[in-house]
């Protein structure tokens, strides 16, 4: 079984209404420190509100035979996206290291001298890095790990802030992939 120490469903949230059930997935990006400074050497490790785990679907193949239709499986197609939601509080840790890798991405940093300019290959140069999904049990046991090849972040949601909520800050982040695998 892999180490899950870091990870505790009680920590940072003990007052929670329903602590197990609404943090029991934890978004991981081992190698984030290596491209956005300000990063833990050990990546970026955060417990999520929620996340969508991908689907897929696989394309129908008809064969006509004898005035019928035949069908058969033909390739398959999974999905290449998916969301995570984060909930933080006033130090947005998490929210300035994914702004940071999205800036790198675009190169927005108007103190670069290729500010401006889009790099096609940010995947080559290491922008595009193995982000891990893991979903725990109610007893903080690691049930299910999804590893995302190729990973980058597509989306940042708007922040909403307001003297209404309970101050905590939430967001949407659409992530973009090539690939994804069930490790465990």
């Amino acid at each position: 079984m892999a180490d899950i120490s870091p990870f505790h469903v009680l920590n940072a949230q003990a007052n929670h209404e329903d602590v197990q059930r609404n943090w029991m997935w934890q978004l991981e990006i081992p190698m984030l420190n290596t491209i956005v400074k300000d990063v833990d050497s050990e990546g970026l490790k955060t417990r999520i509100k929620d996340a969508s785990i991908p689907g897929s679907d696989i394309d129908v193949m008809e064969i006509k035979y004898m005035g019928g239709s035949q069908f058969f499986p033909g390739m398959r197609k999974p999905s290449t996206e998916f969301t995570s939601n984060f909930v933080e509080t006033e130090d947005h840790y998490v929210y300035a290291a994914i702004h940071g890798w999205m800036s790198l991405m675009q190169q927005t940093d108007d103190r670069l001298t290729n500010a401006g300019a889009s790099l096609m290959a940010s995947k080559s140069n290491g922008y595009g890095l193995t982000v891990f999904l893991k979903l725990f049990t109610y007893d903080a046991v690691l049930s299910r790990t999804f590893e995302f090849v190729g990973c980058w972040p597509k989306s940042l949601g708007q922040v909403g802030l307001s003297y209404d909520s309970s101050g905590l800050v939430e967001y949407a982040v659409g992530w973009k992939y090539d690939n994804y695998h069930i490790v465990a």
